[in-house]
Formats: C-alpha cells, sequence, structure tokens
C-alpha cells in the first residue's frame, strides 16, 4: 500500500504543480494585487539599495512600525529586496515548488489512505477542507499581520484550494474507496 500512497501522491503533485503554473503564468491569477510603480521606480530602487546596504532580506520600515510605536501618520513599507539580480524563474524554484507541492501531496494522501471505508467524494471534501486550512493559515495571517491585499490574498487562497482539490480528485481516482452496497 505504501508504493500505491507514493504513487498517487506523485500524480496528485504532478497535477499540483500543473495547476499552480497554469494559475500563474497563464492566467495570471498570482498576479492579483500586485502592483508595481508608476513613477519614480530608479529613485525608489537606488533608495532601497542605500537603505538595505544592498543586502538581501525582509525588511519592515519604519523600524518603529515592528514596535507598534510609528506615528498613525507615517507610511509603512514591508518588502523582500534582492540584492542585484535578474528576476527571472530559474529550474531551482521550480524544483524547490515541485519538491514543497509533493511533501504536501504525499502528506495528504496518506491520510487519505487512512479512510479505507470513505467514498471518493469524501476524500475530496476532506482534502479540500485541509486546502482551505492551510491556505488561510498563511495567506489569512499575512494578510492581517503584514497587510496584503485582500485581492492577491484571496487569490493565493482560490490557487491553493483549487490544489488540494486537485490532490483529493487524484487520491479518489487511484486509492481504494469504499462502494456503495
Amino acid at each position: 500500500m505504501t508504493g500505491r500512497i507514493l504513487l498517487t501522491a506523485l500524480a496528485a503533485a504532478i497535477a499540483m504543480f500543473v495547476w499552480s503554473s497554469l494559475a500563474h503564468t497563464v492566467l495570471h491569477i498570482g498576479d492579483i494585487g500586485v502592483k508595481t510603480m508608476a513613477e519614480g521606480e530608479p529613485a525608489a530602487i537606488d533608495a532601497l539599495r542605500t537603505a538595505t546596504g544592498d543586502k538581501s532580506g525582509l525588511y519592515l520600515a519604519p523600524a518603529a512600525a515592528m514596535t507598534g510605536q510609528a506615528p498613525a501618520d507615517t507610511p509603512s513599507v514591508f518588502l523582500v529586496y534582492h540584492s542585484p539580480s535578474v528576476y527571472v524563474m530559474s529550474p531551482m524554484q521550480l524544483i524547490g515548488e515541485f519538491v514543497i507541492e509533493l511533501i504536501q501531496a504525499i502528506v495528504l494522501v496518506f491520510i487519505l489512505a487512512q479512510m479505507m471505508n470513505a467514498s471518493m467524494g469524501s476524500r475530496i471534501g476532506w482534502s479540500v477542507a485541509a486546502g482551505v486550512m492551510v491556505a488561510i493559515a498563511t495567506n489569512g495571517s499575512y494578510h492581517l499581520w503584514y497587510g496584503f491585499p485582500p485581492d492577491y490574498t484571496f487569490a493565493m487562497i482560490g490557487i491553493q484550494i483549487v490544489g488540494y482539490l486537485l490532490i483529493g480528485i487524484v487520491a479518489g481516482l487511484l486509492l481504494p474507496w469504499a462502494k456503495r452496497a
């Protein structure tokens, strides 16, 4: 049964990876809520280079915002800064993303495989429930604590839920499940 679980998880991870790739590169759901600077981008980048010492990292400014002491009328910024590089998708990023999705699929398929008397629909339902839980745990907190835009947050939640739905469908099709009497 372990071999079947791993093969099912691999198939589910592939389905999730394909969906996530399409959602970001073809449908551009991952771009929802992301803005670019209309004007002054070169000056802003130069200022960031100076302010960060050109060191990659996760930054919050003003520093007083970390303690809640920033004046209410002061704007704030939460950003990921990368020292000079061309931002392109690399094979290592794609491999890393697939490994993350494979781990998620292995865990969920293992749980679903324990439901020997569950119907396919029940397994899909539990998979979607797990997707909702995972999606809001990260994205909801980022929205609340760091101010990620609502449209971006809901788009990311949607992408994850559909990915978990696909894991449930693949598991429902490939794992044994209870048939109606």
